[in-house]
C-alpha cells in the first residue's frame, strides 16, 4: 500500500515535470513546425513621443523646421550623432535612395561651438561629397544639435539612429542598433503602414 502510494506520487511528479518541459519547448517546436515567430515588439521609450523641434538650413541653404515641415505624411529620419556614425548612415541612405516613394532626411548633429563658427565650411565639405539630389535631404543641426542629442539619450554614437515619424511628427518606429537589410526593410514597412 505504501509502495503504491509512493509510486503514484512519483508518477505525479514526473507528469508535472513533463508538462513544464512541454510548455518551455512549445515556442521552439512552433518554429520548427513552420510557424512564423512573433516579431519583436517596439519597446523603446521614444515610441509615441514627438520628435524635438529644431530648425536648420539644409545643404541647399533652405531652412527646414523639424518636424513641422514634414506634416501631412510619414518621414524617415536618420540622426547621425557623430562623424563615426556616417558609414552606418551611408548604408541606410543607399537603401533609401533606391526607394523613391520613401521621404527621408539625414540629420547630422554637429553641436560644438567651434563647429557652429565653421558651419559654412563644414556644409561646403558635405555638399562636395554628396550628389545634388541629397542636398535638401541633409539638415545639419548646429544650434539645436545638443538638445536633440540629449532627447535621444545614451544610444551609441557609432551608428545612425533611425526612426519613422507619423504625419504629426510622433516617433512610431525607432532603432539604434546599426544598419541591417532586415532592419531597413522593417523601417520601410513601418513607413508604408502609416501611408494607409
Amino acid at each position: 500500500m505504501a509502495f503504491a502510494a509512493a509510486r503514484a506520487r512519483a508518477h505525479g511528479r514526473l507528469t508535472g515535470a513533463a508538462a513544464v518541459i512541454v510548455c518551455m519547448a512549445a515556442p521552439l517546436l512552433a518554429g520548427a513546425c513552420g510557424q512564423k515567430p512573433v516579431p519583436p515588439q517596439q519597446t523603446s521609450k521614444l515610441i509615441g513621443r514627438l520628435f524635438p523641434t529644431a530648425s536648420a538650413k539644409d545643404l541647399s541653404k533652405h531652412v527646414q523646421h523639424i518636424p513641422a515641415d514634414y506634416a501631412g505624411g510619414p518621414m524617415l529620419i536618420l540622426v547621425t550623432p557623430s562623424k563615426g556614425s556616417q558609414p552606418d548612415a551611408g548604408r541606410w541612405i543607399a537603401y533609401l535612395r533606391a526607394r523613391p516613394t520613401v521621404r527621408f532626411r539625414e540629420v547630422p548633429v554637429i553641436a560644438s561651438g567651434v563647429a557652429r563658427l565653421m558651419q559654412g565650411f563644414i556644409n561646403g565639405q558635405m555638399r562636395g561629397g554628396l550628389p545634388t539630389d541629397m542636398w535638401s535631404r541633409v539638415v545639419p543641426l548646429y544650434k539645436d544639435g545638443g538638445r536633440v542629442k540629449t532627447f535621444f539619450g545614451g544610444y551609441s554614437d557609432k551608428v545612425a539612429w533611425a526612426m519613422v515619424l507619423d504625419s504629426q511628427g510622433v516617433i512610431r518606429w525607432f532603432r539604434a542598433a546599426g544598419y541591417a537589410d532586415h532592419t531597413a526593410a522593417e523601417a520601410v514597412r513601418a513607413y508604408d503602414g502609416l501611408n494607409h
